[in-house]
């Protein structure tokens, strides 16, 4: 027996509803199925910028894991991802060093995998001073075209919370 009023009851079930997809919104973020952080790429992020409809993403993040060959416990920090682009045939992406506004040296060359994507070769470790630099949002992902050698599309990546 039903302890609940017929109306109550519909009261509560939307209630918790609501708070399913709350917290299941809040939960996701914006990320991908691997739940990395996405960070958007653009031609006006290029120094100087590139006009234009060209885009991509890409869910690039760098963490420690355990180092390869180590004789102590510390953790190096290893660079995983992807990046795809849309408007443009990519010639070669490149994980950089530099502020947002600022152009810098290329720190990880990334691997082309079809027409317009790109990932981050297995097992690519970046230097210590490199991953400093990710998490203070000075490393940028820049892909290139035949149109713009220099970077068609750019996107400062963001560290994981």
């Amino acid at each position: 027996m039903s302890t609940l009023r017929p109306i109550g009851k519909w009261h509560l079930l939307g209630a918790l509803g609501m708070l399913a997809l709350i917290a299941g919104g809040c939960a996701s973020g914006m990320s991908t199925t691997h739940g990395m952080p996405i960070t958007r790429l653009t031609g006006g992020q290029e120094i100087p910028p590139v006009g234009g409809n060209n885009s991509g993403s890409t869910d690039i993040v760098i963490t420690l894991t355990k180092c390869p060959v180590s004789t102590t416990s510390n953790p190096c920090p290893q660079a995983f991802g992807t990046v795809t682009v849309t408007g443009f045939t990519a010639t070669a992406a490149h994980i950089h060093r530099g502020k947002a506004g600022a152009n810098g040296p290329v720190v990880v060359t990334l691997t082309k995998t079809g027409e317009n994507s790109f990932a981050v070769p297995q097992t690519m470790y970046v230097t210590d001073s490199d991953y400093g630099a990710y998490n203070d949002n000075e490393l940028y992902v820049n892909v290139h075209s035949a149109n713009n050698p220099n970077g068609e599309v750019r996107g400062q990546l963001r560290p994981t919370p």
